[in-house]
């Protein structure tokens, strides 16, 4: 085999690879952006969406109904323990 048919191949197995991702990234279109809140709070959950039925409103009694002034605290997390090298040469946790 000559020296020109192996640059040939050489070129062709690096320039393809290279234009498919070219032409790729070209004819991919801009993607939509994100439909994110502009507020994270943690810990809180989004409001409930209102009915969109035009029926009778529904009733609760006394004993389901929750308050919905105050948001559900959760527990803070546990402390965070990384050390793992040994103290002493008795320190076995």
């Amino acid at each position: 085999m000559g020296r020109a048919p192996r640059i040939a191949a050489l070129v062709a197995v690096l320039a393809l690879p290279v234009c498919a991702a070219l032409a790729a990234v070209f004819l991919v279109g801009d993607p939509a952006p994100p439909a994110v809140p502009a507020v994270v709070r943690i810990g809180e959950s989004p409001p409930a969406p209102l009915p969109t039925t035009s029926g009778p409103a529904p009733t609760t009694s006394p004993s389901t109904a929750t308050s919905t002034s105050e948001p559900t605290r959760l527990p803070p997390p546990p402390p965070v323990d990384d050390d793992d090298v040994d103290d002493g040469p008795d320190d076995d946790d």
